[in-house]
């Protein structure tokens, strides 16, 4: 299943109904921001892998602290997002 979402809100009931395996979520999201929102969805749905994908570099390591399995910044290369999204290993 693919979902979207226009905020961390938004994003943290859209995994409730689809339970996808991925999530990738921005940091700066609108009502409830991408750690917030990570650290709700590791918290009900530890599975889920959370792939913080974001221009806010200076917030990885709270992407990380909330639960965030990878931090990839914007205009990385596209194998860092694709290698993120494949990894089995923890942070």
């Amino acid at each position: 299943m693919i979902g979207e979402a226009v905020d961390g809100e938004e994003a943290v009931a859209e995994v409730e109904r689809l339970r996808p395996d991925i999530v990738i979520l921005d940091i700066r999201m609108p009502r409830l921001d991408g750690i917030a929102a990570t650290a709700q969805i590791k918290a009900r749905w530890p599975e889920i892998r959370v792939i913080a994908h974001s221009l806010a570099e200076e917030l990885s390591e709270n992407a990380l602290a909330a639960g965030a399995d990878a931090f990839v910044p914007k205009g990385a290369p596209a194998e860092a997002l694709l290698e993120a999204l494949c990894s089995h290993e923890a942070r």
